[in-house]
């Protein structure tokens, strides 16, 4: 998964925002070139579009097809002859490819590499675009205790969409 632009998908609609994380890679790291929650008004054949369009242009995109990002992700690929990664997000610990272009990936594994990558320095934030939005989301991910249920890695408060999207491209620059 060599590239030199990894772009992250977070798709939710209503209750969530569709987020994207873009990573490029030069001078030895990767860094963030922008980081966006995309509007709820973004309907999922634009989101569809937009996964493919990436990919068309030599982008290693990869789409959390958990919940809705399924039929999204689905919908991507039928518009482009490119990969298009479909990642679904899990609770257990192992991290394992289950087709040809789909990851079933574990959130501790996927906070765990990325706060690899950011504390050796092969993944910076620069001062761009959602840079910010990125950084504080990050810094909310916590484990979080709800009565009657496991145990849950998300945000403390507000939302994790950004986050997750920047933890998928991270883990895609493996």
């Amino acid at each position: 998964m060599s590239a030199t632009t990894v772009v992250g998908i977070d798709l939710a609609r209503r209750q969530d925002y569709a987020a994207a994380v873009h990573l490029v890679h030069g001078g030895g790291r990767w860094r963030v070139a922008r980081a966006e929650q995309i509007p709820h008004t973004a309907e999922y054949a634009q989101l569809a579009a937009y996964a493919a369009a990436l990919a068309d242009r030599g982008a290693t995109v990869a789409v959390d097809a958990t919940g809705v990002g399924a039929p999204v992700l689905e919908d991507a690929r039928s518009r482009t002859d490119a990969p298009v990664w479909g990642v679904t997000i899990h609770g257990g610990r192992k991290a394992r490819q289950t087709g040809r272009w789909d990851l079933s990936l574990p959130k501790g594994g996927l906070i765990a590499h990325g706060r690899r990558l950011l504390d050796s320095g092969d993944l910076v934030i620069p001062n761009v675009p959602g840079a910010d939005l990125l950084v504080s989301q990050l810094a909310q991910l916590a484990l979080i205790r709800r009565r009657g249920r496991r145990p849950a890695l998300e945000a403390r408060i507000g939302h994790d969409d950004v986050a997750f999207a920047g933890l998928v491209a991270a883990w895609m620059t493996r």
